[in-house]
């Protein structure tokens, strides 16, 4: 008698076809809650987006106050356009507003951009007294380093030590080492940028970033711990659902065959016929069989049901 391949495997791709299903439903969930999480945690924090490129055509067309600032710089902070003569023409805080800045000032303000990289750091000589050292690393459109400076000033802001392509200056006043350090109050990060308005004028943007705003930092690390922690919790459910769904289905068919084997111990196998769907019953062998694979049982149920199957292949070839 020829065996029936595709019956043997049928349990086998239930588990498969099922355990795929609920691994792209699982994943689709993840990304969706932190996708949708994360969203909706950085429009409650209002946190700034940090990108300059949407905001372009506004201040090429000199529409300043169309510009939302905490999109561009977040809640605490502002941004100021300064014109060709670097004198502030406009600023999103009036309570910032100052008259402009000296050539020497925007000299230390970072340039926007993603390639150049300045860090600062305290630490005490060998004398113990306070030294700052500051680092501008920029690197190239792959990713590798391309050049870079070091400085290193005393307390005075006096430079006693630096590279040989650092800037020249020997001295900084106390307002250009905030920004050159980036010491900003409030946790600001200060950095410009230069374009050319619609009108053949040359301006500047200097951005001041509350990236760094120590309370909006905590309370968006607390955000993610909290979707993480729903993320968790989802899928418990789903692997609970899971677990139960595929317990359901496989009880079904082994009940079915539980009552068989009653009937047969009973004596009434005439009668089992005549009440039991054959198909639904040696499906269910089938599943008992690749249940218990690995148990010495198997070989007790075949011979118990040997002259039966033969029976019902027989009356059922295409089960």
């Amino acid at each position: 008698m020829k065996k029936d391949k595709r019956k043997k495997g049928s349990f086998l791709s239930l588990l498969v076809k099922n355990y795929i299903a609920f691994t792209v439903i699982n994943v689709i969930l993840v990304i969706s809650i932190f996708s949708l999480g994360t969203l909706a945690l950085a429009a409650h924090l209002k946190m700034p987006k940090g990108d300059i490129t949407p905001q372009i055509k506004l201040l090429e067309k000199g529409q300043y106050e169309r510009i939302k600032p905490y999109t561009l710089v977040g809640p605490k902070g502002y941004f100021e356009i300064l014109d060709s003569h670097n004198k502030v023409i406009y600023t999103s805080d009036n309570s910032k507003i100052r008259s402009g800045y000296t050539k020497g000032e925007l000299q230390c303000i970072q340039d926007y951009s993603g390639n150049v990289y300045r860090y600062s750091s305290r630490f005490k000589g060998n004398n113990g007294k306070p030294l700052t050292i500051v680092q501008e690393i920029k690197y190239q459109d792959d990713g590798d380093k391309d050049s870079g400076y070091f400085q290193i000033f005393d307390r005075n802001r006096n430079v006693i030590m630096s590279s040989a392509n650092a800037p020249a200056k020997r001295h900084y006043t106390k307002r250009e080492f905030t920004y050159l350090t980036n010491s900003l109050d409030d946790d600001l990060e200060i950095s410009k940028y230069s374009f050319k308005g619609n009108d053949g004028n040359k301006y500047k943007i200097i951005m001041n970033m509350t990236f760094s705003d120590r309370r909006s930092m905590r309370a968006y690390s607390h955000g993610l711990v909290v979707i993480d922690i729903s993320i968790i919790l989802c899928y418990i459910l789903s692997v609970s659902g899971f677990v139960l769904w595929l317990s359901r289905k496989i009880k079904k068919p082994l009940n079915t065959l539980n009552q068989a084997m009653q009937a047969f111990a009973g004596g009434i196998e005439t009668r089992l016929w005549s009440t039991l769907d054959q198909r639904n019953l040696f499906r269910s062998v089938t599943v008992l069989i690749i249940c218990l694979s690995s148990s010495g049982k198997v070989k007790m149920l075949k011979q118990r049901w040997k002259s039966s199957a033969r029976k019902c292949w027989q009356i059922y070839p295409t089960i």
